[in-house]
């Protein structure tokens, strides 16, 4: 949905601007299709399999080795500024993060909106203007449910009727709303909403770089923008995200900018959220370490004609059914092998159908038993080790109502 990936409608103009200054990936997955799991796969760089929160009744226990803590352990200042749900600190996001602002105030219920830390966030990098710092920025505003501030709500709705389903409230609320019920136009208002709001996340995003520039450090500052997952609009018959690792909900847009990345490059080819903080360390000239299961993509960037058939790996789940079955899924150049714990399995031709939607599995068997094996073998070779990164969260009734109003509990 940002203008920068070819999306029909102008979102991200600043966006924009920053891919022109650095390098677009063109096809980045998530390693899992939601925003807890996810989170954790980008920070600590390890497969859903490996870090085993892949619910959400887990969080981050002791580990050691997630970015900030790396980072912080080099002398480099650490913020995050988040929206809370399912990054708020009760999930262990706040190790290694001298300040962490996830919003929770006692009895306060909102999600924390990024109009609220905007005006912190800024005064932050005037105090640290001087110093190393390592800046995480976390924001629901385009996530469920959508509800964007005049007047970038109705910045694209004109030439849709809102529709019966979606004149209860002024919010779309997908959980609320039978996708199979909803009609051809009610699925364009609400998306026509949900790029509203990318516009308006784009327009908060501009006084952060505006910042940096009147700061003197834009130039000598690393900058990444990525989404911890896609979001469904009923191509898989579901609404938001959170299932199976289908297309729409892991193909996710990855922007870097910033002193040793090329300018105005597309890197076409494969890469994972988990080559994120490999990357970092490299440009940071900070040495890798072990536990990382993503790999350095700075070669790749740099040379943009290296081809290579590089194979990504996400983690879903079906929270439509009791016990949240889950899915994991190989994608290569040429195919998607989907293996279900519930349900059959499923494979996909990329080249002829890349939103998914014909199912091959009973027309290609020996192409799905190569593909189910691989899958399997790489999901037990990278998966060995006690899962000593998650453990139980305890769920307060006000995180409770901040995840019901996230759309994670229901």
């Amino acid at each position: 949905h940002l203008s920068c990936y070819g999306y029909h409608r102008n979102t991200s103009f600043n966006i924009d601007q920053l891919a022109k200054e650095g390098v677009l990936f063109k096809n980045c997955f998530s390693q899992a299709t939601w925003t807890l799991a996810s989170h954790a796969s980008i920070l600590l760089s390890q497969y859903v399999w490996r870090h085993k929160i892949d619910h959400n009744k887990k969080r981050l226990g002791d580990v050691i080795g997630s970015l900030a803590e790396i980072l912080k352990d080099r002398n480099y200042t650490t913020c995050a500024f988040v929206g809370g749900g399912l990054v708020s600190a009760k999930f262990g996001f706040n190790r290694g993060f001298e300040i962490y602002d996830d919003g929770t105030t006692p009895g306060g219920l909102d999600r924390h909106q990024i109009s609220s830390y905007i005006d912190k966030l800024l005064s932050w990098l005037e105090s640290v203007r001087n110093r190393k710092f390592f800046l995480f920025i976390h924001t629901y505003d385009i996530h469920a449910p959508y509800n964007p501030p005049s007047p970038y709500f109705d910045l694209y709705t004109n030439r849709y009727s809102r529709g019966k389903s979606l004149k209860t409230s002024r919010a779309i609320i997908p959980e609320k709303l039978e996708a199979s019920k909803l009609t051809p136009e009610e699925i364009g208002y609400i998306m026509a909403v949900y790029d509203g709001a990318v516009n308006y996340v784009d327009e908060q995003l501009r006084k952060i770089f505006e910042k940096l520039d009147e700061l003197g450090i834009d130039d000598d500052t690393i900058i990444i923008i990525t989404a911890d997952h896609g979001e469904g609009f009923r191509e898989h018959g579901t609404l938001t995200h959170g299932h199976k690792p289908y297309i729409e909900l892991v193909h996710v847009p990855l922007i870097m900018k910033g002193p040793g990345i090329p300018r105005n490059r597309i890197y076409e080819n494969s890469v994972q959220h988990i080559d994120i903080v490999p990357t970092i360390l490299e440009l940071l000239n900070i040495p890798q370490r072990k536990e990382l299961q993503g790999r350095s993509i700075l070669l790749l960037m740099k040379n943009c004609e290296i081809e290579e058939d590089f194979k990504t790996y996400s983690f879903g789940r079906d929270t439509g059914k009791p016990q949240w079955p889950f899915s994991m899924s190989l994608r290569t150049k040429e195919w998607t092998y989907i293996m279900n714990q519930s349900g059959p399995d499923e494979l996909y031709d990329r080249m002829d159908d890349p939103k998914e939607q014909k199912n091959l599995i009973r027309e290609r068997p020996l192409i799905a038993q190569k593909l189910k094996k691989e899958l399997e073998d790489f999901v037990a070779l990278t998966g060995e080790a006690k899962p000593r990164v998650a453990e139980k969260v305890h769920i307060d009734e006000e995180l409770k109502e901040r995840l019901k109003s996230l759309g994670y509990l229901h």
